[in-house]
């Protein structure tokens, strides 16, 4: 519980961050400019709560002193050490500030919402409700209704690639679905419903997008899973390990086959 001298405002910060975090990287379905405007007013709403509360800047302030903080603090002075040498030394610098500001930002956002455990029920529920409506909208876009797409993205005109303006999108569903999993085992019922809805309807949109890093990072996901279940069970050990080959195997050849189609059908991706 997050304690202030003007209880009213931090009220309302904390809803605006809660919320705005939920939304932001299923609200990339209309791009990157959906997902930085939720952050964005994420992490404002976080530095009005640390500006307002003590309890809120001190744990900043342990977090930057941590083991971790001071670990990933020397990854930035190595990356200045090293800028002088760099190619572009502007463009590196803007992507070493940039990199400081998104950790920075994760950071203050982390911090409030670990002060403020009324709020979770009330995130995982928008983070559950938001990504299953989205990947909908999605699905629904690209099977035969490209409008809806054109609409969200604001385009008047209605014309728009939906394949290729989904890629970005498809590769962060699935980054989402192990929380979107998460929360939806941790409310329970109908929310933990959604969240098994959600996995097919992520594991659909990547494979009409034809997303070859969310392919991988959907192998990789498999593979870590089955492996865990291996040796946390203990059973079933040459069948899991001749899946994960099979499996591998199958879905490389895939990607290698299909990325051709892909490119003659939509370009380069």
């Amino acid at each position: 519980m997050i304690t202030t001298k003007y209880p009213a405002i931090s009220n309302k910060a904390i809803w605006v961050l809660t919320i705005a975090t939920a939304l932001a990287v299923p609200l990339r379905i209309v791009g990157v400019s959906g997902e930085q405007f939720m952050l964005g007013l994420a992490v404002i709403a976080g530095l009005v709560l640390s500006a307002l509360s003590t309890d809120v800047r001190k744990l900043i302030g342990e977090n930057l002193t941590s083991t971790s903080g001071k670990l990933i603090g020397l990854v930035f002075v190595a990356w200045l050490v090293v800028l002088p040498f760099s190619y572009n030394v502007g463009e590196s610098l803007e992507i070493t500030l940039r990199t400081a500001g998104l950790v920075f930002g994760a950071l203050v956002i982390a911090s409030v919402l670990k002060l403020s455990d009324e709020k979770h029920e009330v995130l995982l529920k928008c983070l559950v409700g938001a990504a299953v409506f989205c990947a909908f909208l999605a699905l629904v876009s690209l099977n035969g209704f490209h409008e809806v797409l054109a609409v969200l993205k604001a385009r008047m005109d209605l014309k728009i690639h939906v394949v290729k303006a989904l890629k970005s999108y498809a590769t962060a569903s699935l980054c989402l679905l192990p929380l979107v999993i998460y929360g939806g085992r941790r409310l329970g019922g109908k929310w933990q419903l959604a969240a098994y809805v959600y996995l097919p309807m992520v594991f659909l949109i990547i494979f009409q997008t034809g997303t070859r890093s969310a392919m991988a990072g959907l192998l990789a996901m498999g593979i870590t899973f089955v492996g865990v279940t291996v040796l946390v069970k203990r059973v079933y050990m040459k069948t899991a390990l001749v899946s994960i080959v099979l499996g591998a195997s199958a879905l490389i050849y895939w990607i290698r086959e299909d990325r051709f189609v892909y490119e003659r059908t939509y370009g380069d991706m």
